[in-house]
């Protein structure tokens, strides 16, 4: 076995720990106390500890609402957009039919659209169907951004999966019985990882 030579380590340390910098300064300045927090020269670790922000935000600023708030949105929008996805994939992996491959190119050209861009189109069109400032609102729009690459990434793995199962399902069967073959157990890991691909 080749040796790895040690400046590989040093470098892949150094990365590490330039990745990890801001989330342990994030941390660590969560518990100190305001004026410890805006010091100078500032401190790598927290003087005297302190919980205070922690029970100001969930007592006192409404974080609770935010966070539910975050999770329903977010739990809406993942669960959506692995379903539809999936359903999507199966159909762009297992069966062909006209302007397949269009399709698909046109399902990849969404992602090269800046989401700045998107902002007054989906403005415009939540307030016309009253759905602006809304959760319901908010979930479509993020589900449409999220299902295109859904669709590709699960398809990809699809595409990896024997088809031998589906073809003795089409025997006994027709091809709406096949589709039910969309959530086989195979397909659960490509599934998930689409699932916390929400941006």
């Amino acid at each position: 076995m080749r040796r790895v030579p040690s400046a590989v380590y040093l470098a892949l340390f150094v990365m590490v720990a330039f990745n990890l910098a801001p989330f342990y300064w994030m941390v660590t300045s969560s518990l100190k106390g305001n004026m410890e927090v805006v010091s100078f020269p500032a401190t790598l670790w927290p003087q005297k500890f302190t919980t205070d922000a922690y029970l100001e935000i969930w007592l006192h600023a409404g974080f609770v609402g935010y966070f539910i708030n975050s999770l329903i949105v977010a739990g809406s929008t993942a669960v959506l957009s692995s379903t539809f996805g999936l359903f999507a994939a199966y159909g762009f992996s297992r069966f062909r039919f006209p302007f397949r491959t269009t399709l698909m190119t046109v399902f990849l050209a969404t992602q090269m659209i800046p989401g700045v861009l998107l902002v007054v189109p989906y403005f415009k069109l939540l307030t016309q169907v009253g759905l602006f400032d809304t959760r319901i609102g908010l979930i479509l729009a993020l589900t449409s951004v999220t299902l295109p690459f859904s669709v590709w990434m699960l398809k990809g793995y699809i595409d990896g999966v024997p088809t031998g199962e589906v073809r003795s399902m089409r025997v006994r069967a027709s091809r709406v019985a096949a589709a039910e073959l969309a959530f086989h157990p195979d397909h659960e890991p490509a599934v998930k990882l689409a699932k916390i691909q929400f941006p």
